[in-house]
Parts: C-alpha cells; sequence; structure tokens
C-alpha cells in the first residue's frame, strides 16, 4: 500500500504538503507516490529530499504536445527507503508495452520540450494575471496564486515555472457558460497539447455528482483552461472577446 497525490491537483491546482506527507511516509512505513503531470518535471522537482519515493508522469500529455501518442513513465527514488524492495518488483513484473514506432514519436516529440514548457508557462501567467483582475472573476486557480510556497519548496529553480493549466469560476454562474462558448480555443478533456483546450471540467468529470464536487471545493461552474504553444496575444484577445460576451465588468 502507499500513498498517492497530485502535485499539483487537477482542477484546483493545488499543491499538496509534500514535506508533511513525506514525514507522514516515514514515520508509518509507506511509499509515497507523486504524479507530477499537471506541473511537469521540467518545472518541480517531487523527488528531490524530502519528496516522493515514486514519481509518476504521463508522456501522453505535454512530454509529447502532439496528442498522437500515448505513454508514461515511472521513476523510483533511489534515496527512497523503499527502493531495493520497489526495484526488484519492477524487474521482476515490468511488462514492456512501449510499440518501438511510439517510442520513436515519443522522442521527436519531445525534442523541445524546455522551450514549449517555458512559453506555455509564460502565457499561462499572462492569462492568470488577466482574469484575477476582471471584476466578473470570482477565483482563479493556478500554482502562481494558490498554495504557492508548498509548490516552491519543489520547484525546479528560477528558470522554472508554474505550469500551463488553470482553472476559473466567475460570479455569476452563467458568464462560465457563456465564457466557455465564446473562448475560441479547442474544447475538450485533456490538457498538455501544442494548442489550447478549454472544458467545463466539473460538468464532465462530475456530472452526477455536482454537489458532492461542490463540498470539496470544485464549483459546478468551474471552466478549465490548457495553456499552448499560440501567441500570447492571440490567446489574450481571445479571452477578451469571450469575457465580453459575460456583458458588462
Amino acid at each position: 500500500s502507499g500513498l498517492f497525490v497530485e502535485f499539483p491537483s487537477n482542477p484546483l491546482l493545488k499543491a499538496p504538503d509534500l514535506t508533511r506527507l513525506r514525514a507522514l511516509a516515514d514515520e508509518f512505513a509507506f511509499p509515497l507516490i507523486v504524479d507530477d503531470t499537471v506541473a511537469g518535471f521540467c518545472n518541480v522537482d517531487v523527488a528531490r529530499r524530502g519528496g516522493a519515493d515514486v514519481v509518476v508522469s504521463s508522456l501522453t500529455k505535454q512530454f509529447s504536445g502532439s496528442g498522437t501518442v500515448m505513454g508514461g513513465s515511472l521513476l523510483v527514488n533511489n534515496a527512497s527507503p523503499f527502493y531495493s524492495r520497489l526495484r526488484s518488483r519492477l524487474e521482476r513484473d515490468h511488462e514492456e508495452l512501449l510499440f518501438s514506432e511510439d517510442a520513436q514519436v515519443l522522442l521527436k516529440c519531445s525534442s523541445d520540450l524546455e522551450l514549449r514548457v517555458q512559453k506555455s508557462n509564460d502565457s499561462a501567467l499572462a492569462i492568470v494575471d488577466h482574469l484575477v483582475h476582471d471584476p466578473r472573476v470570482a477565483s482563479v486557480y493556478h500554482p502562481s496564486i494558490v498554495h504557492r510556497e508548498l509548490y516552491d519548496r519543489f520547484k525546479r529553480g528560477e528558470q522554472a515555472g508554474y505550469g500551463a493549466l488553470l482553472s476559473v469560476v466567475f460570479r455569476d454562474p452563467a458568464h462560465s457558460q457563456r465564457f466557455f462558448d465564446r473562448l475560441d480555443l479547442g474544447k475538450g478533456p485533456g490538457f498538455g497539447t501544442n494548442f489550447s483546450l478549454v472544458c467545463p471540467y466539473t460538468v464532465i468529470a462530475h456530472f452526477h455528482e455536482l454537489e458532492w464536487a461542490r463540498k470539496y471545493g470544485v464549483d459546478p461552474s468551474l471552466v478549465r483552461v490548457w495553456v499552448g504553444q499560440e501567441d500570447e496575444h492571440e490567446l489574450l484577445a481571445k479571452l477578451d472577446f469571450a469575457l465580453a460576451a459575460c456583458g458588462p465588468a
């Protein structure tokens, strides 16, 4: 058994207190497994001292960016007290299922990963700043403004960023629908693509349990945005057009 967490979470983009969880894992002898896909390992290092025993990452998302290939990675921290046990289990049970041509696509698509991550990071920060200052917006969720101190403990230095996934909740729930309908970006439940994506996350993921989701802080009208590789000014112009559909600020 072990404890699985996302860093940061989806869709509220909250970084868990890995230092506290690490202390509990050491005290009660369980492995801490962290999924860093939302931020990406260009931005965070959750395997550093005080972090995860195991790091899992989706290679389907921003690592490839193309949306044409599937894959994943698993890293066992060699400083973990569980390293020898987990390594032996992997060597015993692992089955190589990655198709060779998929591996070639992953390698090719990831060649410019750091540049793509930086561009999406910068554009996401601009969009967050734009939304935070709009009076029609009730809440914006992004690691740069939500639990930032906890995120910064595992940030990969000054050049790293806060990721390209964000969520927004409007003061008037009707504005969420208008904003989503008029925002001229790809519509879909995924993230990590080179093109931006927007989705009414709660309605898609928790349609039959909206009040349950609300109880845990996930508003039914929440809109989630993935920021891709488009020009930042173009993205902000599309954002303004969608915000205008909500009526006067």
